[in-house]
């Protein structure tokens, strides 16, 4: 999923971090399964952005497409809401 949506919002000048899953070979050391991310973008509690200007115009504009399509899904519902013929007594 491209946007946790259990995360709470990050407070000023609080930090999280991703843990990186490590692996053991067979007689090796521990090594990484992925590269640490070179570039990060973030939004803030306040509202305020941080991070690469790329990914932060992704970000925002995947939020935007959720909420689009969540706006969508509720008009189409109150719609058909509004078509459905009242229910008759048995």
């Amino acid at each position: 999923m491209a946007i946790d949506t259990r995360a709470t919002p990050l407070l000023p000048n609080h930090e999280r971090t991703i843990p990186v899953p490590l692996r053991r070979r067979p007689g090796g050391q521990l090594e990484e399964l992925f590269e640490t991310p070179i570039f990060t973008a973030g939004i803030l509690a306040d509202g305020t952005t941080i991070g690469d200007a790329a990914l932060l115009t992704r970000l925002i504009n995947r939020r935007s497409n959720m909420l689009a399509a969540v706006e969508t899904a509720l008009e189409m519902l109150v719609d058909a809401g509004r078509h459905n013929a009242p229910g008759s007594a048995n």
